[in-house]
């Protein structure tokens, strides 16, 4: 099959002249271009990273049935080594622990998937800010591309405040959820210690006892302490998407 071109705004990067930035705004693209980008680009990655949340995770039902394949494993393996006097109750409690050790570590590691992903999902968005910075703001930039750079650049070039968008409160949520399942705490300024001030229910394990905030995480990504929920990456995932469709129609205005 021969491959066809791609055409702007459905995936294909600009491609411009040195001088091109001083020629017109957003490096010599106009705003319905980058309009069209956002949503053809980086909404469209956003859509397909988060159609495999839950895909890539075990359901209710294959935990359940792996813990019980390990029960009866467990048990069948005691059994080789029963003798007249082996009390069959003690047999059962031990396989038995077998099966729950197995379903509890499928649940911790489902949950800490979880808790990956919402790592993921803010590196995916703040690699997006770094190309565009890099594509639309400051042309062949090779330095060290931040967000807050690109921040400034928007607000000092266009009088674009991104600190103003409907979303950025919540996309700061998701980037101290982000650190808070990277990186260890304890100090007040930390990214755990924010969150947990900012939005303590995800400190919070439903399952367990909703009530109780967990006062330091300490292996996220191994399940424990951090508990980002499924409907919270989705509303992560719709800010993200929201922010990219808000600053595209600023865009296109001016």
């Amino acid at each position: 099959m021969a491959k066809s071109k791609k055409t702007a705004g459905r995936g294909a990067r600009p491609k411009m002249t040195a001088n091109a930035k001083q020629q017109s705004p957003f490096g010599g693209f106009g705003g319905e271009y980058w309009e069209r980008y956002f949503k053809n680009v980086y909404i469209a990655a956003i859509d397909l990273f988060a159609d495999h949340f839950e895909r890539a995770l075990p359901s209710e039902e294959e935990i359940s049935t792996l813990a019980d394949n390990a029960q009866e494993e467990a048990t069948a393996r005691l059994e080789q080594w029963a003798t007249e006097g082996t009390d069959p109750a003690t047999l059962y409690e031990q396989g038995f622990d077998a099966g729950l050790e197995m379903y509890q570590g499928l649940h911790r590691m489902r949950q800490g998937i979880r808790n990956l992903f919402s790592v993921g999902l803010y590196h995916l968005f703040e690699q997006q800010i770094f190309e565009l910075h890099r594509l639309c703001l400051e042309w062949g930039f090779k330095g060290k591309a931040t967000v807050s750079r690109a921040e400034a650049s928007l607000k000092h070039q266009f009088g674009i405040d991104i600190r103003s968008l409907s979303a950025w409160n919540e996309l700061e949520d998701l980037r101290l959820v982000a650190n808070c399942a990277k990186h260890s705490e304890g100090s007040p300024a930390d990214s755990c210690a924010k969150l947990r001030t900012r939005r303590p229910e995800f400190f919070m394990r439903p399952e367990v006892d909703p009530n109780y905030i967990y006062p330091e995480t300490l292996q996220r990504l191994a399940g424990e302490g951090l508990y980002v929920t499924l409907e919270q990456l989705q509303r992560f995932v719709e800010s993200v998407k929201s922010f990219w469709t808000d600053l595209g129609s600023m865009i296109r205005s001016l």
